[in-house]
């Protein structure tokens, strides 16, 4: 979880002068942590009163006014919850199953095979979205970027970069070059951007920086318009080197 340690919040750490981690320290602890278990990544702070999915925050919908006016049949929904319970215990217990289970008859034969080099390295994405699994947010909006890593195996969800929007409005948008460098801080460790759109200014300044951004898979499925820029970047050999950052190092 994020350290908060912005002297502004009044917290210890933020006056004491100790610093926030960088978004690529933060990934890094968690991929040292994860092991054989799947990192909670999406948090953006502990809130105990969140609800949604990963990346969508449907808290809107159930304020206090909304929940006090719902009807709901206790019984019912309990009953509802033990026979789903009851379903997924079945369903796990007949999986284990028929991974332990060996045709009669048959003879286990167990093959040592070299581990298979992938295919090309993990490339990190940025997403502007509104939500709905959607690539459908304008550049220029965007408040906040998920972030994906994709690899040969597919496209995971590793965090979330907030920063200030590119455009305050019709007339502020862009203003100042302190906008859109902080911007490019916050994707550090990123080499491509999805978007529903993006203006010729802020492209130009993420190009320069090292960052491709990529209008094409406007509304598309985040995952798949992830792993088709992925194979497009193998396709073109950009991904049997280092990434641009590794090479800096």
């Amino acid at each position: 979880m994020p350290l908060i340690a912005e002297a502004e919040h009044g917290t210890f750490y933020g006056l004491m002068g100790q610093r926030s981690p960088t978004a690529q320290e933060l990934k890094n602890l968690q991929d040292a942590c994860e092991g054989d278990m799947n990192m909670m990544r999406h948090c953006r702070q502990c809130r105990a009163d969140a609800v949604g999915m990963l990346g969508e925050d449907r808290g809107a919908e159930f304020t206090l006014e909304k929940v006090e006016a719902m009807e709901i049949d206790h019984e019912a929904a309990l009953a509802r919850r033990l026979a789903f319970r009851e379903q997924a215990r079945a369903e796990l217990e007949a999986r284990r199953a028929r991974a332990h289970a060996v045709p009669t008859g048959a003879q286990v034969i167990s093959l040592h095979r070299p581990p298979r080099k992938p295919a090309g390295r993990a490339v990190l994405m940025a997403v502007a979205t509104k939500g709905s699994g959607l690539v459908n947010e304008h550049f220029g909006y965007a408040r906040e970027f998920l972030i994906y890593e994709a690899t040969e195996s597919g496209a995971q969800m590793v965090g979330h970069r907030r920063t200030d929007k590119y455009c305050g409005g019709s007339e502020t948008c862009g203003d100042g070059d302190s906008r859109i460098e902080r911007i490019v801080r916050a994707l550090d460790g990123c080499e491509v951007v999805l978007c529903a759109r993006i203006g010729y200014e802020p492209w130009s300044r993420l190009e320069a920086a090292g960052i491709r951004p990529d209008a094409e898979h406007a509304m598309e499925p985040i995952e798949e318009a992830v792993m088709a820029v992925w194979r497009e970047m193998l396709k073109a050999g950009k991904l049997q080197s280092a990434a641009p950052g590794e090479r800096r190092a």
